[in-house]
């Protein structure tokens, strides 16, 4: 592969529903954008890492279901970071689907 080709194993993370999906949910877990832009960023950070690691999603079918997964983990860390125990609380403008 040359360097210049895209890495076939990423191609998931560029599919824009799943971004979309992604960003919802991190909306949801957050209480502002900022927040959310943060935690969506750090999520396909570490979904990155574990595609390279080989951690990535076993079958092609459940990569949204994983990159959910990994948003959920991303968020509880980046909340227990900041000193908080628990889960984040839920933006009550933002309604659930």
């Amino acid at each position: 592969m040359s360097s210049g080709s895209p890495d076939p194993r990423f191609a998931f993370l560029t599919d824009r529903d799943l971004q979309d999906v992604i960003w919802r949910m991190a909306r949801k877990r957050t209480r502002n954008r900022t927040d959310a832009d943060d935690v969506r960023n750090g999520a396909f950070a570490l979904a990155m890492r574990l595609v390279v690691a080989g951690k990535g999603p076993a079958e092609t079918k459940r990569e949204r279901g994983w990159m959910c997964q990994v948003l959920r983990s991303n968020a509880l860390s980046a909340w227990r970071k900041e000193g908080r125990d628990g889960e984040p609380p839920r933006d009550p403008t933002v309604a659930d689907e």
